[in-house]
């Protein structure tokens, strides 16, 4: 169960920043605390933000839902039985070089090589563009 964490929370971060003006709109109704007339309207405001958060975040949450059905029903369709579900994060492959670097082969020019300045009197690197025909 993923309450706050993984590919799917059951409380997304939206959901959870849409409670605080809900939390405070409902002390307030309690009688915990007062505030002026700025501050009530203020709190209205961040209320209906609140919840076009959750509206929002129910529309990104549902059509992810249909998307991952629609996957899973053409892996099933094309005889693959049921699609597995993704880690978060792909294993690590030890054969491939640590961090983003990538192997340097003799086809590759170095930065150096590549961004170093043409010696003097060689031809250009790239041909001259011909005038358009009229």
């Amino acid at each position: 169960m993923n309450i706050i964490t993984g590919q799917r929370p059951d409380l997304t971060p939206a959901q959870l920043v849409s409670g605080i003006p809900i939390l405070a709109e409902l002390l307030h109704s309690f009688g915990i605390y007062n505030l002026s007339v700025s501050q009530q309207d203020s709190l209205a405001h961040a209320a209906t933000w609140a919840l076009a958060l959750v509206a929002g975040d129910t529309i990104l949450r549902v059509g992810r839902g249909v998307a991952t059905s629609r996957v899973q029903a053409a892996g099933i369709a094309a005889g693959a039985g049921a699609m597995p579900v993704l880690p978060v994060t792909p294993a690590a492959d030890p054969a491939a070089p640590a961090g983003d670097a990538l192997p340097q082969t003799e086809d590759i020019p170095s930065d150096a090589q590549e961004f170093a300045a043409p010696p003097p009197g060689s031809p250009p690197a790239v041909a001259p563009v011909a005038p358009p025909r009229a």
